[in-house]
Order: structure tokens, then sequence, then C-alpha cells
């Protein structure tokens, strides 16, 4: 699950996206996400300078679980 930020002036929408898939499916959802937070999400005053960086901030903490997830497991365990 991702943070989606849309801001135009005075109107923000911050929206929850599920994604399903495999590790590169994944990462490139993040990736699209990340870049339309980082253009679109700013705009919106005052919400969109206060939920961007905290939706960036939870996303990457998300991505950062998924790769510990799906890391195999250490050798000789």
């Amino acid at each position: 699950m991702l943070f989606k930020v849309t801001s135009v002036v005075i109107y923000t929408n911050r929206s929850r996206v599920v994604f399903t898939g495999t590790m590169p499916v994944l990462e490139a959802a993040y990736r699209k996400v990340l870049w339309h937070n980082l253009l679109a999400g700013w705009w919106g005053i005052p919400f969109g300078l206060i939920w961007t960086p905290l939706s960036l901030l939870k996303n990457r903490a998300a991505l950062r679980k998924l790769r510990q997830q799906a890391a195999p497991p250490p050798q000789g365990a």
C-alpha cells in the first residue's frame, strides 16, 4: 500500500493505492507513485505541503519493509 498525493492550489487529495505483483512490478509502482507525489503533491496549501513529505517517508518505509520480506533467508539458518 502506498500513499498518492495530488494537489491543485487549495485542493489536496491523499489516497491509498494497493499494488500486487512481483518485486520488479512493485518497485516500478513505487517509482511511479514517487514521481507523481514529487510533481503533483506539493501544490496544495496547506495540506499538499504537509501530506507530500509524510507520504514520501511512509512510502519509502513500505518499500524497505517489502524488500526485507522478499529477501532470501540467511545461509545456514
